[in-house]
């Protein structure tokens, strides 16, 4: 392989690109020293073929410095320190003078040389991936030592807010490290996926909240698992996005009928399942971990997807946590009622003159106006209202249009109106007159 070279002789610089056994012939014919005997030197050290093959290697892609002189006393010859360990089976001592080529052929001497110059460029080659090796090895090592950091910092920030309460120690949890604190139960522990047969885990706390719906805080996450437009996110806290239902599974693919396995479905989004897929990243920055160190990530399945069955260990559990069923949501009445009671019992502690009537006896009128009441509130006020007395946005029914409006429609689908949301607007606009349902479609046609 040639060698980048910057000659100096006699203030005379220049540069030589020639093979490391070709060194002294380039140097000769580049300054014409066909009539002089000379001795090349790098940093005041004679330097020969297979010295030059590691100066390569330890100069990067930089040309190499070296001073000719003439040739007096050789000092001995130049050996790298970093590169001695390499070389252990070459000796870099010894006389440096090499032999001109002969016209008829190479001499032993000269395949010895070229035979040594090749071992030298193996050597640093073997040296090269063994750094790389290491590096790589070194980076691994880093980045599992962060993320031990970082899991080491959520425990212990963990450990100090179920420990410490009012500057207090408290007693820590028994049976199952659940906690109960006005019916919301903590339970330390590992949630289980069984998407295969080497299963991941990850280690957490699972929330049971007193309507029997379920919270997970991973260790590894800043807060609990929550979703939203579809997509698993790490930092929630116990509102609805974050809660799940447990829906009991009769048993796993791999493995059989098995207790307490449960699809974990969204509470907000009841097509939305939690499930886990093998990460991107080998073994490092995953949320689950299996056996053999491979890493999962949660993310959202179907109903019907392998990869969404789940069991929960308590710690010092070997059996799986048997969870009840949710209570299901108050209808529009129940809230309705709720806030009445709220309002009243209000009215009573403050003196203060409020009163909410009756509900209506429809129930459509009740949703109507529970949805208008949970447009109108600010968002802090809504998920406080969702929790307290279960205020949310609810499913309301296509109004019974009359049996004359139904006619209309179908009349204005024959002139050519296709679209039955415009039609139904221009007839509710019209208040069922056709000629005026007409001119609205018309008018909304025009650009």
């Amino acid at each position: 392989m040639p060698v980048a070279l910057k000659v100096s002789y006699s203030g005379d610089t220049r540069k030589i690109t020639c093979e490391p056994e070709d060194l002294y012939s380039a140097i000769v014919k580049r300054f014409g020293l066909e009539e002089r005997a000379i001795r090349v030197l790098h940093e005041n050290q004679i330097v020969s073929a297979e010295s030059l093959v590691q100066l390569e290697a330890l100069n990067g892609r930089k040309p190499i410095r070296l001073v000719v002189e003439d040739f007096v006393d050789p000092p001995p010859p130049y050996q790298p320190p970093a590169y001695a360990a390499l070389c252990r089976n070459s000796s870099l001592a010894g006389s440096v003078d090499l032999p001109r080529k002969s016209p008829d052929g190479d001499s032993d001497e000269a395949r010895e040389l070229r035979q040594r110059t090749a071992d030298a460029h193996a050597a640093a080659h073997v040296s090269q991936q063994v750094a790389v090796r290491l590096k790589k090895v070194a980076e691994d090592e880093t980045h599992a030592a962060q993320a031990a950091q970082k899991a080491f910092d959520h425990a212990k920030k963990a450990a100090k807010k179920t420990g410490k309460k009012g500057g207090k120690l408290q007693p820590a949890p028994s049976e199952g490290q659940a906690g109960d604190n006005h019916g919301v139960k903590s339970i330390q522990g590992k949630l289980v996926n069984w998407s295969g047969t080497d299963t991941a885990a990850s280690l957490g706390e699972l929330i049971v909240l007193p309507c029997n719906r379920v919270c997970f805080h991973a260790d590894v996450h800043p807060g609990n698992l929550r979703m939203a437009n579809g997509q698993v996110q790490k930092s929630g806290g116990r509102g609805p996005a974050a809660q799940f239902e447990a829906v009991p599974s009769d048993e796993i693919p791999q493995f059989g009928p098995q207790r307490g396995v449960y699809r974990l479905v969204s509470h907000p989004e009841p097509s939305s399942f939690l499930g886990a897929t093998p990460s991107a990243s080998l073994g490092i920055g995953g949320s689950l971990s299996t056996y053999a160190g491979r890493a999962f990530n949660f993310c959202v399945v179907d109903a019907e997807s392998c990869e969404g069955l789940w069991s929960f260990y308590p710690e010092g559990c070997p059996d799986p946590l048997i969870l009840e069923a949710a209570d299901p949501m108050p209808t529009a009445s129940e809230v309705y009622e709720r806030l009445q009671s709220m309002v009243t019992g209000l009215q009573e502690s403050t003196g203060l003159p409020l009163t909410l009537a009756d509900a209506p006896e429809n129930e459509e009128d009740i949703i109507g106006i529970m949805n208008k009441l949970h447009e109108y509130l600010p968002h802090a006020i809504k998920r406080i209202a969702m929790k307290k007395i279960g205020l949310r946005q609810f499913e309301q029914s296509s109004p019974q249009l009359p049996k004359e409006w139904t006619e209309l429609m179908a009349d204005l689908e024959e002139m050519g109106f296709t679209s039955q949301e415009e039609n139904l607007s221009a007839v509710q606009a019209a208040n069922g007159n056709l000629k005026q349902a007409v001119k609205i479609l018309v008018r909304a046609s025009r650009p």
